[in-house]
């Protein structure tokens, strides 16, 4: 998971301490508790395609390497053969031709490596295919050249295995933004149904409020920060800003974001505008042409796998 659906992740742990702590509250109430038991759930999914993400590619690495290894010391046990043979017979034309080192066998790429073993290999049966007793002198025994075929093969079929897992690693990882799109709108839900409880318990508002709070505000300044996830919005400063004031945004990530202004928090607009990866834009509030202005600044990150974060300065005019 990215970093900011790490933290997202975090807040969600903290609000669900907050709600189990007070269930007295709210385990008897249909509403409350089918919005908390729906959180639970998507948060669960997301745990377990974590997992899954984690561990995706690792499996394959590790076999990976271990058959290269072994492949690699079978395919130079073949190669010091004949380089013994060449040597014997001075041919050092086909002797250079296969005159191979462990490090060209285990390092650079896996696909090179194979190209080479194989290469050893076929040199090697070509030479016993014209004379069978060739390579008997050098200790190669009938069963040397099928298991350096056979750890070559297994090999081969190991790497495009790893590109496959790979690629089901971006599965899961578009599958969890799905999720985090699910679960920050089951929060929000639950956000407005917790509000109902300010006069039986404000308490129990109040610490639920805190912990969810993702945009702070400074002293002496208006200030809000944004830590998006992939393909996530954020309303922000809502009728914190007026006409003349100057809005600082800051993109403080390597990917570009989008931002526009609305009178609809929940929705995002059909008209944004573009900020560079470290870019920083000052935007200054007027009418448009209805004679208003959108009153909730909303930044977007559409980018599939990468966080972005922002900040933004409100300097009144």
């Amino acid at each position: 998971m990215t970093s900011n659906q790490n933290i997202y992740q975090s807040m969600t742990t903290r609000t669900l301490v907050t709600m189990n702590a007070n269930d007295g509250l709210w385990k008897l109430k249909v509403k409350t508790k089918s919005k908390v038991d729906a959180i639970k759930l998507i948060a669960t999914t997301i745990d377990t395609l974590a997992k899954q993400q984690g561990h995706s590619t690792s499996g394959a690495t590790v076999t990976k390497n271990d058959q290269r290894i072994s492949a690699a010391i079978q395919a130079m046990f073949v190669d010091d053969v004949l380089k013994s043979y060449y040597e014997d017979i001075n041919d050092k034309l086909n002797g250079a031709i296969i005159d191979f080192t462990m490090t060209d066998f285990t390092k650079g790429t896996v696909k090179h490596s194979i190209t080479d073993m194989q290469l050893v290999y076929d040199t090697a049966a070509a030479i016993i295919a014209k004379s069978p007793t060739a390579l008997e002198a050098y200790n190669l025994t009938v069963t040397d050249l099928p298991e350096l075929q056979v750890a070559i093969d297994l090999l081969s079929t190991v790497v495009p295995t790893q590109s496959v897992m790979k690629s089901g690693n971006k599965t899961i990882t578009s599958d969890i933004a799905k999720q985090f799109v699910l679960l920050r709108a089951a929060m929000k839900g639950l956000d407005t149904n917790v509000n109902t409880y300010s006069k039986i318990s404000p308490k129990f508002v109040e610490d639920y409020t805190n912990g969810r709070r993702m945009v702070q505000t400074s002293v002496g300044h208006v200030t809000a920060e944004a830590a998006l996830m992939p393909i996530h919005f954020e309303a922000i400063l809502g009728k914190e800003y007026t006409i003349g004031d100057v809005l600082t945004i800051k993109n403080h990530s390597l990917f570009n974001a989008k931002y526009g202004f609305s009178n609809t928090p929940e929705v995002l607009p059909t008209v944004l505008k573009s900020i560079d990866g470290g870019a920083v834009v000052k935007e200054t509030i007027v009418k448009d042409d209805n004679g208003s202005f959108g009153h909730w600044l909303v930044v977007y990150n559409p980018n599939d796998m990468d966080d972005v974060n922002i900040t933004v300065l409100v300097a009144k005019g």
